[in-house]
Parts: structure tokens; C-alpha cells; sequence
């Protein structure tokens, strides 16, 4: 595994963990695959939550 790979790996891991927070006290209705569609994605709803 490549180096990068192994980075990416870890950032959405962590991503993963923030994002089900977010999703499990935001809404019943969201999936976890849709927060990872783009890192803007992920900024709008930063914005949203706050």
C-alpha cells in the first residue's frame, strides 16, 4: 500500500467518525456514503451543523 493510500485510509477514517456523530444527531435519514461524495460536501454541512 502506498503511502498516500495509507494517509487517505486514515483521514476517512477519521472523517467517518466525525461524520456519524454529525449524521446521528442531525438526522435518521442520512447514509454515510453520501458525506464522502466530496470534501466540499463535507464543509457545507460543517456549516450547516453550526
Amino acid at each position: 500500500m502506498s503511502t498516500g493510500s495509507t494517509a487517505n485510509l486514515i483521514r476517512m477514517q477519521i472523517l467517518e467518525a466525525s461524520v456519524s456523530k454529525f449524521c446521528f444527531y442531525r438526522t435518521l435519514a442520512c447514509t454515510k456514503e453520501v458525506f464522502f461524495i466530496s470534501d466540499e460536501y463535507l464543509i457545507m454541512l460543517n456549516c450547516a451543523h453550526t
